[in-house]
């Protein structure tokens, strides 16, 4: 354990741990994941102060995508403690707009994927910020809208060049669209009508031969009926998929996440209140 004083004179070398200049596996990429995540909490303590503002600033500005997402995902707190100004953050927000439609198309192949997401679902709270507008964000849907249907209409790979691995990925990616649906129709960047449309790579993902993605489709169930995306018909209709995490796996870990779930479904008229899940 270190104080703060101890933190502040170290906290150089915890900005070189925070590159990912030198990544060379995905073991490497979840190591820096699991570095940025301690930024907020650096900052709350006060060892990430004003001090580091050139730093930060350097970084909402970068072309490293890995970089500038990172970065961006921690303007908030960096906004709220006052580490740098709304109008530094302002003056480099094109780079930003440019990370949610950049790595779009070559999402399926790059290991830095998840980015697209990590980007977008900051967009609410730099729109809260004032930060961007409602509307330069509206012009940009498009590209969401398509990381929503992610491996099931995609234009750049045949269904031949990906595997179930792959696949499986790319469902949990889909998800993690998915999770921010609802927070972008309340803000009123996506319309209900249009997420509708699609709604079909969702279901899909309801009978999931990746147990954990079908897991996290069917926790987003309840709030995507109440949100009108999907009907409770949809969730009915698949509902024995659910049913078989509890029947047919022996993994506990699944049924045990899957029970958290169960009552919600059941208050929803989805499941039967006399299911029995020994």
């Amino acid at each position: 354990i270190i104080n703060k004083e101890e933190g502040i004179e170290s906290k150089s070398h915890l900005f070189d741990l925070l590159k990912f200049e030198l990544l060379n596996s995905s073991e490497d990429l979840i190591a820096k994941l699991n570095e940025w995540s301690l930024v907020p909490k650096l900052i709350d303590s006060g060892i990430i102060d004003k001090d580091d503002r050139e730093y930060f600033n350097d970084l909402l500005g970068s072309e490293d995508e890995p970089f500038s997402v990172y970065a961006w995902s921690a303007v908030p707190k960096l906004l709220e403690t006052g580490v740098i100004s709304k109008e530094e953050i302002i003056e480099n927000k094109s780079v930003f707009i440019d990370l949610l439609t950049s790595v779009y198309i070559q999402i399926l192949t790059t290991r830095y994927g998840h980015l697209t997401f990590d980007a977008w679902s900051a967009v609410p709270k730099l729109i809260e910020a004032g930060i961007i507008s409602k509307e330069e964000i509206i012009e940009n849907k498009s590209f969401f809208i398509y990381l929503l249907v992610l491996g099931f209409s995609d234009p750049y790979l045949s269904s031949s060049e990906v595997d179930f691995a792959e696949y499986s990925k790319n469902q949990l990616l889909m998800l993690s669209a998915w999770h921010i649906v609802s927070k972008l129709i309340e803000t009123g960047i996506l319309r209900q009508e249009e997420v509708k449309k699609v709604k079909s790579s969702f279901i899909e993902i309801l009978s999931s031969h990746d147990y954990v993605a079908r897991l996290d489709a069917w926790s987003l169930v309840p709030e995507l009926i109440d949100s009108g995306i999907i009907d409770k018909k949809d969730a009915i209709d698949y509902k024995n998929y659910f049913i078989e995490l509890f029947l047919t796996l022996e993994d506990f870990t699944i049924k045990i996440k899957a029970q958290y779930i169960l009552p919600k479904l059941i208050e929803l008229g989805i499941i039967e209140e006399d299911f029995d899940v020994n």
